[in-house]
């Protein structure tokens, strides 16, 4: 059990944008089931991009605030710095910036907070073939980041070898955390499609593959274009669909057209409905990223059953039901890939009740050099809850005294959720469920 704490934990994350994404989706799953009792989240963005989650984490009693620009860090320094000591205290910040969160945690070390995490989301260094100022920035970034963060988590160890130092998973409060998602509204979807497909101008009949990403080019969504512009050879009923927003939406908008595939393919903007789409709109789902760190909506579309069609580059750690899997390379053409698309394209989807199942099942891996700390949580209902590695814990500057009580702030606490290193779930069948 976790001893109540009088003060309140006050946690500022550091982002590059509040568009709707992988790691802004998950980090509104957990202020949305976070016990705001115990924990205060502001989020500081390091960017002016316009946002289309603001206003629900502000109704979630959040705070946001503005201090670009990342691509300065001596400027991103003295906003980040200046926003702590505007708005704090804060225990904790936390940044998701990649390697410019060296500057960002440099910014909190000069303000005087105590615990600052780093968190590598995505497998990626620039280039060789990068300019000699990417690959600089890159570097010092990771210089800064090594300086000034008391701990740091990675999606994966792909994404955390990309960032951290060499020896990192030897450094006490350096560990990988895989995400949680929230597993219910996965399974509330079983009403029939041909509603949502006929809004959304699709046949109740025709073949949909799919996928929900940001539209920015790590996500290699011009490929995914060309590729469904192959598959109207195999199949000229099939649609394609992306759900998400982003800065490529006008070349993407470019290529559909010039392959013949306006109505065929789908850009569907920014949407909260992503598991009505899976569970009753997709057949298939498509991923044929350049970089992963751990692919949240992988792990959605495995809550959903989908059959999927990924880049051989993604890291395996994202597999919990590994039959759903099918990866093939880059290197490989367009018509490979729709070729590929049409060979599986039979292979069943698993049943929502089968993907729960094995998504709870997940087991806790165990870092070498620290067990992780199990910490219960309950409510009026009894058993509801149970949380691994608390932020603190992991956190804790090696000149603090172990914490007394322990609550995390990375796993979602919902109540049916996948946790594979941050947390286990246990659920009453009576608990309630996230939306």
């Amino acid at each position: 059990m976790v001893e109540q704490r009088s003060k309140t934990m006050r946690i500022l994350h550091v982002i590059g944008n509040l568009v709707q994404g992988g790691i802004e989706t998950w980090l509104g799953w957990i202020c949305r089931n976070v016990d705001r009792q115990a924990w205060n989240m502001d989020f500081a963005v390091a960017s002016n991009s316009p946002s289309n989650l603001r206003q629900e984490l502000e109704n979630l009693g959040c705070r946001v605030y503005y201090c670009p620009e990342q691509s300065d860090p001596m400027l991103l320094i003295r906003n980040v710095r200046r926003a702590i000591k505007e708005h704090g205290p804060y225990d904790i910040v936390h940044s998701h910036l990649h390697a410019m969160g060296g500057a960002a945690l440099w910014g909190a070390r000069l303000a005087g907070v105590p615990v600052r995490i780093a968190h590598s989301h995505i497998a990626v260094k620039p280039p060789k073939t990068d300019s000699l100022a990417g690959q600089m920035r890159h570097k010092i970034g990771a210089m800064l980041l090594n300086r000034h963060a008391t701990s740091g988590l990675a999606a994966s160890r792909e994404a955390a070898d990309a960032l951290f130092p060499t020896g990192w998973d030897r450094r006490p409060g350096w560990r990988i955390l895989h995400y949680g998602i929230a597993i219910q509204p996965f399974l509330n979807n079983a009403a029939d499609g041909a509603a949502l497909r006929s809004s959304l101008g699709i046949p109740a009949e025709a073949f949909v593959a799919g996928t929900a990403a940001r539209l920015v080019q790590e996500k290699n969504l011009v490929f995914l274009v060309d590729i469904a512009a192959a598959y109207q050879a195999l199949d000229p009923t099939a649609h394609f669909l992306v759900a998400g927003d982003g800065p490529m939406r006008p070349r993407l908008e470019q290529k559909i057209a010039e392959r013949g595939l306006t109505g065929r393919f789908h850009l569907l903007g920014g949407r909260n409905d992503v598991p009505a789409l899976m569970t009753r709109v997709m057949d298939h789902y498509l991923l044929p990223s350049f970089v992963e760190g751990l692919p949240v909506s992988l792990l959605e579309a495995q809550a959903a059953g989908l059959p999927s069609l990924i880049s051989a580059g993604i890291s395996s750690e994202v597999d919990v039901l590994p039959g759903l899997m099918t990866r093939l390379s880059l290197n490989e053409p367009a018509s490979r890939w729709a070729q590929r698309l049409h060979e599986i394209r039979l292979q069943p989807r698993a049943t929502a009740r089968r993907a729960a199942a094995c998504m709870r099942a997940v087991p806790t891996p165990r870092k070498r050099s620290a067990a992780p700390t199990k910490i219960s949580f309950r409510n009026s209902a009894g058993a509801r809850k149970s949380a691994g590695n608390s932020m603190e814990t992991l956190a804790k500057p090696s000149n603090r005294p172990p914490a007394s009580a322990t609550r995390t702030s990375m796993a979602a606490p919902a109540a049916k959720t996948w946790r594979s290193n941050a947390a286990r779930t246990t659920a009453s069948d009576g608990a309630a469920a996230p939306s």
